[in-house]
């Protein structure tokens, strides 16, 4: 089988009424090649029965107990038997032609993944994720978030995919392993697409491939828990996974980015959730000596390679300017 969909949905029912008509068109499941998969998160409100009744050839794994967006997705990627899987979130909506514009390239074999370009569903117009970047300070961009989409530059790679609406090569997932299930949301796929970069993989930016996210439909825009998890997975992240000759150069730069984050949770009133959060993180060392000897034994790319491979020019997008080209010069 070529292509697996996954849509991990908890409670989401009025969001997923719209998702999978779209995802139903853009993957053409009259081709034997492509198999809809949906992950229920022991939702109560009725998804299984109206999944059943609707649409019966789609292929539903129902969880237990609820376990967040990374066990959800990881139940769905080890059902999957594709040389591909998709991940949409159940409150995007994609374009007819999302899958053909990903798939109908021929992709080099040392593509792991593949991020599109998603829009919001209120703002239409409007970019909410273009790839995620990865700054040699340890943090996450969320490339050209807010800008219109004229400001696309189109750029050919980025560091890893949004797990809203994403493709992954299933050999790669078996290399490097899938969602780490600790963190839960926030960080889960930029943790992934770390892993895919230590072990060599490169991720395609593919702004052809559209679709729209309303952000939210399963597990909520709570503002404390977005913000405690995002803080939280960061330092998970950024201890855990760069490697040691990197690791002491880029400290003290991460440092200073986190006490920018602080200093503006403090204008928006989050600087207890992400001071907490980024306790949270510190806190973990056991679990980031773990990852730290995991991905030892993954690794393929060489350090001053990965650092070819982060974004250098961090402060402008960490202050909301994002300007088109920067991740491209990702030279020293």
């Amino acid at each position: 089988m070529r292509l697996a969909m996954i849509i991990p949905t908890y409670n989401g029912l009025p969001h997923l009424r719209t998702c999978l008509p779209s995802v139903m068109a853009a993957a053409r499941c009259d081709d034997p090649d492509t198999e809809v998969i949906v992950v229920d998160d022991a939702s109560t409100d009725g998804t299984v029965r109206w999944l059943k009744e609707a649409y019966p050839h789609v292929r539903i794994v129902a969880r237990a107990e609820n376990g967040g967006f990374a066990k959800a997705a990881n139940d769905g990627l080890r059902a999957a038997r594709a040389d591909w899987v998709a991940l949409v979130n159940n409150d995007v909506v994609l374009d007819p032609d999302w899958v053909r514009s990903a798939l109908s390239r021929e992709i080099p074999p040392d593509v792991g993944s593949l991020a599109t370009r998603i829009l919001w569903q209120d703002r239409r117009e409007t970019i909410a994720s273009a790839g995620d970047e990865y700054a040699t300070c340890g943090v996450a961009i969320p490339w050209l978030k807010g800008c219109p989409v004229s400001a696309d530059d189109r750029r050919a790679e980025c560091f890893s995919a949004c797990a809203a609406a994403a493709f992954y090569r299933t050999a790669a997932l078996a290399k490097c392993g899938l969602f780490r299930e600790s963190l839960g949301a926030y960080y889960e796929d930029v943790d992934l697409g770390f892993r895919l970069n230590l072990a060599g993989w490169r991720c395609l930016y593919v702004p052809e491939s559209t679709s729209w996210h309303a952000g939210g439909g399963s597990y909520g825009r709570d503002a404390w828990n977005v913000a405690y998890r995002s803080a939280r997975n960061r330092e998970i992240v950024f201890w855990g996974n760069m490697p040691s000759g990197l690791l002491l150069s880029a400290a003290p730069a991460h440092l200073g980015a986190v006490l920018f984050q602080l200093l503006r949770g403090v204008v928006s009133g989050q600087v207890i959730p992400r001071g907490a959060g980024t306790l949270a993180g510190c806190l973990r060392l056991g679990e980031i000596l773990r990852i730290r000897r995991q991905v030892r034994r993954l690794r393929s790319l060489k350090p001053e390679a990965l650092k070819d491979r982060l974004c250098k020019h961090w402060w402008p997008p960490l202050l909301g300017r994002h300007v088109a080209g920067i991740p491209g010069d990702r030279g020293p």
